[in-house]
């Protein structure tokens, strides 16, 4: 009796010693695939991220967009952080609250943890819009604003006419690529915002 009690005892000894190399073998292969494969272990790490510093002058009020997403509202000048930052390429804008085209605007690499970036917005000039529409699909126009030809021998569609100057009235016109005797028509136009749209329905 005492030897099978023996036996018994000396097989689980066995087991536990078995099951305990075992187990030591586990960790030293997750051990040695962490360190020939650190990736692995840093998976679920976020991407390189820095602090970005604006720098905003000027007496305007002004939103602070990154990307096109607004970060800051309401902000004067002053310093301006902006915590974990993705690396990389952003534009940065600042613009005026009051509606006017006031803004300034900025493309930075962001590849270290701290950057400065400096914003002073200033007055702008509008986008005007100016769309064509006619009965007579086939036709091709000239268009002016002031006397000054912007846009020659188009279709229908829309154009547009960059860095206007805001507050002022401007005259508008579309004659027929042929000249004035096939057709023209034009529009005084006030632009008092960043974009604005000017309609013409031609029926010549």
């Amino acid at each position: 009796m005492n030897k099978v009690w023996l036996k018994k005892i000396l097989l689980s000894v066995l087991i536990v010693i078995i099951l305990s190399l075992g187990l030591v073998g586990c960790t030293a292969l997750v051990l040695w695939d962490e360190i020939n494969n650190p990736s692995n272990s840093n998976s679920d790490n976020t991407e390189d991220t820095g602090t970005v510093y604006l720098v905003l002058s000027g007496e305007y009020i002004c939103d602070i967009s990154m990307d096109g997403k607004v970060e800051k509202q309401g902000v004067s000048a002053g310093m301006h952080q902006m915590l974990d930052v993705p690396y990389g390429s952003h534009t940065f804008e600042a613009k005026a609250t009051n509606g006017s085209c006031v803004k300034a605007v900025k493309t930075q690499t962001i590849q270290e943890s701290e950057t400065t970036i400096y914003l002073t917005p200033s007055p702008q000039g509008a986008k005007v819009f100016i769309y064509l529409t006619s009965t007579y699909p086939d036709h091709h126009y000239n268009i002016y604003m002031d006397s000054t030809l912007y846009h020659a021998n188009v279709s229908l569609g829309t154009y547009t006419i960059k860095d206007v100057p805001i507050d002022e009235t401007y005259e508008f016109e579309v004659i027929h690529h042929r000249g004035v005797s096939f057709g023209s028509t034009s529009q005084n136009v006030s632009i008092m915002a960043c974009e604005e749209n000017v309609n013409f329905s031609l029926n010549f």
